[in-house]
């Protein structure tokens, strides 16, 4: 629609409204919402409103609040209409109906566009309004409403709503638009702007305001610019702090890199190196090989090197062919190696096969060897047939191997039994057994029944020699190999065994159970009770009580009761004493007492009687009072002198030497054991 156009529609509105009795306004709001042209819409509510507020504000208010309609955000914009109409008319009116809406959310807002639209038509008596302005609720709506007015103010009047601000201390008008309305002004105008920014009391809302204009300045002039940062820094030191934020730094370096980089040879000593990474990291983004001929043209140091490494990997997604040609060209072996490394795998990133081009034309040795297997691991992770295609085309050695375990480890996920196939070609190496354990625990979560099939051909006797043992070497080396292959099967079965207990802890255990005595299972059987335990751990015990006698059994009995006797003390004290190998069975007593003695102190000393060694006895004993002492003094002392003659008084006064209590209570506590000692010795 042209302007002459709109501009009748608007005349023919306006008569529209003028016509319209105050009385019968409702029914035309009624119908402008229902209109489908929402331009004249929102147009014909304005002036409704406009006309109402100006003979029954409270009535327009009032029906506003009650009829909508709700913006996107929930916000009322038939009482924003009406209340900015008010505000025209009657702003102090108007804020006093804002602040007496409910809820306070509807109110802030409410007092966010009064404030607004009083700022719009008279700013002088809104911005004397607001410099004494005093409810503390009201500060985000104020702050609101004056960046609203900030938005589209021109300079001078944004200072002075600035002004108002800062007088109200209102401290996040810093991130909320206050650089970029600097950065225009400074565009335009940089002195004037750097000038008022400067007169801005408030430090944070300043800071905002000088981010702006440098970040402004730069753009148009970046020698004047630093120029004037210089003149600044001389004047108003203060001013600098906290000034470099990385947004700021990242947005010089993308308009005027050379400028940035002079900008941070002024900043602070401790934001130097920091601000030149984010430099070069930027100016790399844009021109590389321009960022690199800097970087090389400064002193060697550690800092160098590190946005080496960044100009490297962005030259690299750029254009990874002339990356690695400047990679290879730089004389420093050190540099060269880092360089190398980062193009070749930011270059996998995008095209693995370009790298694997590149990796080739890097002379054999261990940078190449570590940066294969980078490639390849990458390559892996989303195509895993493809990178095994790859390695299998690379010479036999321990470079191969360890790229074939990453491309097994992801092939797991796709294709356990084409991973299990592959296994068999792997020679040992660091991560044979990580490799077993994930196709383990990867074919355990999709087939049970395969994987233990699987599982079963692995050999277990360490006599027996891995496929890539020689015969010729030495009986040592020849060992180490072979015992190796025991811990590959017990890594695959453990992983397999965490696996299926966590989907189907059941078939797990009765697996368990009917092979309890290999001696691999076996080590699997402990696993298996700790996890039963904590989902039933009585369940768990009844299990473990039922293995074959023997090392696995004691074992799974063991991690059982530790977590039975948080529930059922003398269930758990009873599978303790069950265990046949003593040092075991004691641990496992010691443990159950604790928890039990934790819980119920005094079924638990009571069950420590039946301990037929006496220094065990005293050690239980003194353990448990002394714990409860430490919770319940009073009642320790209540049960000392409950207790029969001739109870182990020795270890409880050892109990109560070493308890941290206060004077009284331990006053109390040797009274009360000193009663049982009397009562214990035999009398004249």
């Amino acid at each position: 629609m042209g302007e002459e156009q709109l501009g009748l529609r608007l005349a023919a509105l306006a008569k529209l409204v003028e016509a319209t009795p105050v009385e019968k306004l409702p029914g035309l709001l009624d119908l402008a919402a229902v209109a489908p042209d929402k331009e004249a819409c929102a147009e014909v509510r304005h002036l409704i409103y406009e006309k109402w507020t100006d003979g029954d504000p409270k009535g327009a208010l009032t029906y506003a609040v009650a009829a909508g309609p709700l913006d996107s955000q929930g916000n009322n914009l038939g009482l924003g209409g009406a209340l900015a109409a008010w505000a025209r008319i009657n702003p102090t009116a108007a804020l006093a109906g804002a602040r007496g809406l409910t809820p306070s959310m509807q109110a802030l807002w409410a007092v966010q566009k009064v404030f607004a639209s009083w700022l719009e038509n008279d700013s002088d008596t809104a911005l004397q309004t607001l410099a004494k302005y005093t409810p503390v609720d009201d500060r985000i709506a104020v702050q609101r409403a004056i960046m609203e007015q900030v938005s589209y103010s021109q300079p001078e009047e944004m200072f002075r709503l600035l002004q108002v601000a800062d007088a109200l201390t209102l401290k996040n008008l810093a991130t909320a638009g206050i650089p970029e309305a600097f950065s225009i002004w400074a565009h335009d105008d940089p002195e004037v702007a750097l000038t008022y920014a400067q007169r801005l009391s408030e430090a944070a809302v300043r800071r905002s305001a000088l981010q702006g204009v440098f970040a402004g300045w730069s753009r148009a002039d970046g020698e004047k610019s630093l120029a004037a940062f210089h003149t600044m820094q001389k004047e108003h030191p203060s001013f600098s702090q906290g000034l470099f934020t990385k947004d700021l730094i990242t947005e010089l370096a993308t308009l005027n890199p050379e400028t940035a980089l002079a900008w941070m040879e002024a900043a602070p000593l401790a934001l130097q190196v920091y601000g030149r990474n984010l430099v070069f990291d930027a100016w790399s983004k844009i021109d590389p090989r321009a960022a690199a001929t800097n970087l090389m043209a400064m002193p060697a140091s550690s800092a160098r090197n590190k946005d080496l490494s960044a100009v490297a990997a962005n030259w690299a997604h750029l254009d990874a062919a002339s990356a690695f040609t400047w990679s290879q060209s730089l004389p420093d072996a050190s540099l060269r190696t880092n360089a190398l490394t980062e193009v070749i795998r930011s270059a996998a990133k995008d095209n693995p096969t370009a790298a694997l081009v590149f990796l080739d034309a890097i002379p054999p040795g261990t940078l190449r060897n570590r940066l294969y297997s980078d490639v390849i691991t990458r390559e892996a992770s989303g195509d895993p047939e493809t990178a095994l295609a790859w390695v299998q085309q690379l010479p036999p050695g321990r470079t191969t191997d360890d790229a074939m375990v990453s491309v097994v480890k992801e092939l797991s996920k796709i294709d356990p039994v084409r991973s299990a196939e592959v296994l068999t070609t792997l020679s040992i190496g660091p991560g044979t057994l990580s490799a077993y354990a994930n196709l383990a625990s990867a074919w355990m979560a999709k087939d049970p029944a395969a994987t233990l099939a699987w599982l079963a051909t692995l050999p277990t006797d360490q006599n027996y020699p891995f496929p890539s043992a020689n015969p010729g070497i030495s009986l040592k080396a020849n060992w180490f190999v072979q015992q190796t292959w025991t811990n590959v099967a017990q890594a695959a079965y453990g992983a397999a065994f965490m696996a299926w207990t966590t989907s189907d802890l059941s078939s797990a255990a009765s697996f368990a159970m009917k092979n309890a005595g290999n001696p691999i299972i076996d080590k699997m059987i402990p696993g298996v009770a700790s996890v039963w335990g904590a989902k039933d751990p009585e369940a768990a015990l009844t299990w473990a009580q039922q293995l074959p006698g023997g090392k696995a059994a004691d074992a799974a009995v063991y991690h059982a009761v530790q977590v039975v006797a948080t529930e059922n003390g003398p269930l758990a004290w009873n599978g303790a004493t069950k265990i046949s190998e003593l040092e075991l069975r004691n641990s496992a007593e010691a443990l159950v007492l604790q928890t039990w003695g934790r819980l119920a102190p005094v079924e638990a000393l009571a069950q420590v009687a039946s301990v037929s060694d006496l220094p065990t006895q005293d050690n239980f004993v003194q353990s448990i009072v002394q714990q409860w002492i430490g919770r319940d003094p009073a009642a320790v002392s209540q049960w000392i002198r409950s207790l029969p003659a001739n109870f182990r008084y020795d270890a409880i006064a050892k109990a109560i030497h070493a308890a941290s209590v206060n004077d009284d209570q331990r006053a109390l506590l040797t009274e009360a054991v000193n009663d049982l000692a009397n009562r214990s010795r035999p009398t004249q």
